[in-house]
Formats: structure tokens, C-alpha cells, sequence
């Protein structure tokens, strides 16, 4: 009898198992006790790849190393429902953004373990009647200040909370109250430059925040402090059509990633111009997602192919072969761990708060 029930005991402790890519590595140690999670993906996670409402720690190598949440840690009523843009804070903590629309919320996820894993900690925001604007929130961003600033497609808005550093984590500081007490730029409805549809946000070298608005295919940049419009960065003028996310390199070039023009734009700080960063449209994404930078590549996700590759900086030249091809449902987000934590190595704090939420022995 007891032989019967292990597996099912094993499955439980190892966090569940789904069929197909992800049991290959879900609740796993791994490969090697060197192994580093570089990036971290979030997918889809439709209806057609329920199996992909985790986050997935990668290698640099783009080998998958382990699922990130521990869901026995997770209380019951909540979901990891289409988990979006996720945030390293300084201390190592992670915020991720849950976009499935009656169920928004931000979680907070603690230090990795051993294996790389992180137990929930705690709701970071969650949608509801003092907070009716988180809905369906896509991408985040951290202030100088610590402040999280969140798009969110369904509302039409950007939240702004206070940040970790703050005596009340997860407090909205919005500026519109009559909107909500989280808005910090308004919808279009209620702003002559306010948003249709945002979606990527990042902040630019020059210290404004910088949204992506999809549905009126723009680029706005504006204050952080008391939430003004600056500028119209690029529009549809440039070229631009449905643009989704953005990101800077170090040098300050923008990135934008356009789903309707099948392209990553590019622009200098010092040069406004929009110019295809890939130059033969053979090597383009057909429908541009996730977007991370390092040192030598851009990364860029194609929900189209669903894979992952990637760019040189310098020059845009497609590595080869594909960095992460194959994927099982369509990338959303990746991000670089610039923690370097190593899942090989384990973080105490994580790993107190383990023993004590799940029972798991040193």
C-alpha cells in the first residue's frame, strides 16, 4: 500500500508535476550543484498550456533548471494564474504580476532555495474594492524611490504602490483618486495624453517613465514624481503598430518590440529615429514578446514560432543556432537574475521560512 501511495506523496512534496516540457524539470534539484539561474520566463498559460501558470528559472545556456514557485506554499484561494512581468527587488525578494482577469493580483515570492525555488510570502496588491483598478496587469517597473509602478490592460491605467522599503509594502500612491487610489496615469478617457491600452513600461536613461500603449500605437514618456506628460517619444508616425514591450541597454538605446510592423525597433538617445534593429526580415520575430538584454545579446520571444533568440547588440546579428527554441507555449516575459543566486546554493532566510510553511528538512 505504501508503495502505491509514493508517488503521489513525492508529487505533493516536489510542488506537482504537469505533463509534457515542464515535468521534465518541475520539483526538481538542479541538473548540477553549479547550475546558475540566469533568466527567468514566464509563458501564456491559455487554455491550450494551463501547465504553463509558473515561472521557469533558465541557464545561461537556456537550459531549463527548475519551476520557480513552490505552490504548496501558496494559501488557498489563490492561483498562479498567468503570471506576467516579474521584479528582482534589492534584497532578493520577487514581486510577480497575475494577470488572470478575476484573480489580478501582485504576489510576493521570498529568497530562492537550494534548488532555486521560492515559497509565496505574501500579496503584494491584489484587485478588489479598495484596489478596482489591478486588473489584469501586465508589466512593472522600480523606482528610484522603490515605488512599483504596474500597467494594466483591463483598467487602462498605471498603478503606482509603495515599495518594499515602505512600512506598508503594497500601499497605492496613486494621483487620481476619483479614478482610483492606485492611478497614476490616468485612461484617455479622463487625460488628453491618458492610455488606451498599456502594456511594456521601463525606465529611461533619462529618469522618466516610458509606457507602450498597444491600441494607440505610441510611446509616452512621463514624470515619476508627480506623474505629468513629458513628451510623445514615437508613434505611429515612426513606423510603430502594435507595439508591446521595451527595455534600454546600457548604452541608452531603445527597444521596442512591435507585433503589428513584425519588427524590434531601435532608437539612440541622441537620434529619435526609429530603425529595424534586425536588418533582414527573415531573421525578424513574426510576433515579438519577451524581451531581455545582457552585455553582448538582445533576447526577443515570437509567440508566432514560440521560442526565444537572440541578438547581438552590437550589430543585430541572430545567433545560431535558436537560443531557446521549441517552447511549449508562447513566451510572455524574461528577465535577468542580476542576484546571480545559484540553485545550487541555498539562501538561509528562504530556507528557515520553508521548514516552517512546509515541513521540509535540512
Amino acid at each position: 500500500m505504501f508503495l502505491r501511495i509514493l508517488p503521489l506523496i513525492f508529487m505533493v512534496i516536489s510542488a506537482g508535476c504537469d505533463d509534457g516540457w515542464l515535468e521534465k524539470i518541475r520539483g526538481q534539484p538542479a541538473p548540477n550543484h553549479n547550475s546558475t539561474i540566469e533568466w527567468y520566463m514566464t509563458l501564456h498559460a491559455g487554455p491550450a498550456y494551463p501547465q504553463g501558470n509558473t515561472i521557469v528559472g533558465l541557464g545561461g545556456d537556456a537550459s531549463a533548471i527548475n519551476t520557480i514557485p513552490i505552490k504548496s506554499t501558496i494559501p488557498n484561494g489563490l492561483l498562479m494564474g498567468k503570471p506576467r512581468d516579474m521584479l528582482l527587488m534589492p534584497d532578493g525578494r520577487m514581486l510577480v504580476a497575475i494577470g488572470r482577469i478575476h484573480e489580478s493580483a501582485i504576489f510576493m515570492l521570498g529568497l530562492p532555495n537550494w534548488q532555486g525555488q521560492r515559497a509565496f510570502l505574501d500579496l503584494f496588491a491584489r484587485h478588489g474594492d479598495e484596489d478596482p483598478l489591478l486588473k489584469h496587469p501586465y508589466d512593472m517597473a522600480s523606482g528610484p524611490d522603490g515605488s512599483i509602478y504596474v500597467t494594466c490592460q483591463d483598467s487602462m491605467v498605471v498603478l503606482r504602490y509603495s515599495g518594499l522599503n515602505h512600512d506598508r509594502p503594497g500601499t497605492p500612491l496613486g494621483l487620481y483618486p476619483e479614478i482610483g487610489p492606485a492611478c497614476f496615469i490616468p485612461p484617455r478617457s479622463s487625460h488628453p495624453h491618458g492610455l488606451k491600452d498599456p502594456r511594456g513600461l521601463a525606465i529611461g536613461p533619462d529618469g522618466l517613465l516610458h509606457i507602450v500603449d498597444r491600441s494607440k500605437p505610441s510611446v509616452t514618456a512621463w514624470d515619476m514624481t508627480d506623474g505629468s506628460f513629458v513628451r510623445t517619444v514615437a508613434s505611429s508616425k515612426d513606423g510603430l503598430k502594435k507595439p508591446i514591450q521595451i527595455i534600454f541597454s546600457d548604452d541608452g538605446r531603445m527597444f521596442i518590440g512591435d507585433r503589428g510592423a513584425n519588427t524590434v525597433w531601435v532608437s539612440k538617445h541622441s537620434d529619435k529615429k526609429l530603425k529595424h534593429f534586425i536588418h533582414k526580415k527573415e531573421d525578424r520575430p513574426q510576433l515579438p514578446s519577451a524581451l531581455g538584454i545582457d552585455e553582448h545579446w538582445l533576447y526577443v520571444g515570437d509567440r508566432q514560432t514560440k521560442s526565444i533568440q537572440r541578438y547581438k547588440l552590437d550589430d543585430g546579428t541572430p545567433g545560431s543556432p535558436v537560443w531557446l527554441p521549441d517552447l511549449p507555449d508562447p513566451p510572455e516575459f524574461l528577465m535577468k537574475n542580476q542576484t546571480g543566486t545559484s540553485a545550487g546554493k541555498p539562501a538561509e532566510e528562504s530556507l528557515e521560512f520553508l521548514q516552517e510553511r512546509t515541513q521540509i528538512k535540512p
